[in-house]
């Protein structure tokens, strides 16, 4: 799945540490957060915001500075679905995990920065 927007920000690298469920080691993992502005208008030209956060973890999440901010890119992402239960009180939420993101127009922008 795609999606296509302008760069609003690019979050620092956050570092985490988890234990591993098979060996029982410590492993650590870096991901980053993008912030993706698919912002659109109604048919009355009222906008209709929708800022969306895309989760780089890491390989993808290399080389994502080289993308500017307000940059028109498409991002391939996979929504991931979880539930959390507190208080007896089920919630329900998506998560967006991004792969990979390309200059929607290469030509257009100042800074030509590479395809990952």
């Amino acid at each position: 799945m795609e999606l296509q927007g302008n760069i609003l920000e690019l979050l620092d690298p956050e570092t985490r540490t988890f234990k591993s469920p098979n060996t029982g080691e410590d492993v650590e993992y870096t991901s980053r957060v993008l912030l993706l502005d698919c912002s659109t208008y109604n048919r009355f030209g009222d906008p209709i915001e929708n800022i969306v956060p895309i989760t780089f973890t890491g390989r993808c999440a290399e080389g994502l500075e080289a993308f500017p901010k307000g940059s028109e890119v498409k991002v391939t992402v996979t929504p991931k679905g979880w539930c959390v239960e507190r208080n007896g009180e089920k919630r329900y939420g998506v998560t967006m995990r991004g792969f990979s993101v390309s200059l929607v127009n290469p030509a257009a922008q100042q800074n030509n920065a590479p395809r990952y």
